[in-house]
């Protein structure tokens, strides 16, 4: 009797230590996952990443039309704590990374974990997941950075456009509706009223005043003259 209570609990125990084990590592890849979306082509992103995991030591094994693995860390570790001491970049690690594209946006879920060959002690585990989790939100910042930086500059409004083209005209001296000879006319007058070289003897505040005046009616000479040229290119 007391030969099969104690063969059960052994069994028990085995049971629930798989049971254990397995949970921890669901945990794991659930703690070590993370999932990004990026309004950047497919391609672009893809190359883009693995030229990025390579600035982290990643060194890509394998590739399928939808999934990258890497490996970064001293292949010869097969335990941790090893018996030298290890920066986390040596401790052997895996980079999964998914790849899905819309035509328009990228989605990427991508994990670091640990290599199946190598045993770890429960303090060394906490330590990867720790390191790793860190790691994954810094690459997950890089990719929301690397999204921004290759967004498209946005266009103005035909609104924001056309009160542009109403200011450069006011600073003109002229209305809505001036045709461009009416803004080379403009332009000229006001050179020969506030150009820098025709306020000899001026006292500074008003050459300061003036240049800037000038300064403002050439920028907005330059704006319009550059509208009606894209204007005839278009048509």
């Amino acid at each position: 009797m007391y030969l099969l209570a104690l063969v059960g609990f052994v069994a028990a125990a085995i049971y629930f230590h798989r049971w254990l084990a397995k949970t921890e590592t669901m945990k794991i890849r659930l703690r070590l996952t993370r999932m990004a979306s990026v309004a950047v082509p497919g391609q672009t992103t893809r190359h883009l990443f693995r030229q990025h995991m390579a600035e982290r030591g990643f060194a890509l094994k394998a590739s399928d039309e939808i999934m990258d693995v890497f490996l970064r860390g001293d292949t010869s570790v097969l335990q941790v704590p090893a018996q030298r001491s290890l920066s986390w970049q040596e401790i052997p690690a895996l980079a999964v990374a998914g790849f899905g594209d819309d035509g328009r946006s990228t989605f990427i879920q991508f994990r670091i974990e640990p290599v199946s060959c190598v045993t770890y002690s429960p303090s060394a585990m906490t330590t990867f997941c720790e390191f790793a989790a860190s790691e994954c939100d810094s690459i997950a910042a890089w990719l929301r950075a690397m999204a921004a930086k290759h967004q498209p500059e946005p266009t103005p409004s035909t609104a924001e456009g056309e009160d542009a083209s109403f200011d450069d005209l006011k600073t003109l001296g002229l209305s809505p509706g001036a045709s461009m000879e009416d803004v080379q006319a403009a332009y000229r007058a006001a050179c020969l009223r506030f150009h820098p070289d025709r306020l000899a003897g001026a006292s500074p505040p008003d050459v300061e005043a003036a240049s800037r005046k000038f300064q403002q009616v050439t920028e907005a000479y330059r704006r319009e003259k550059a509208k009606v040229s894209h204007a005839c290119s278009v048509k």
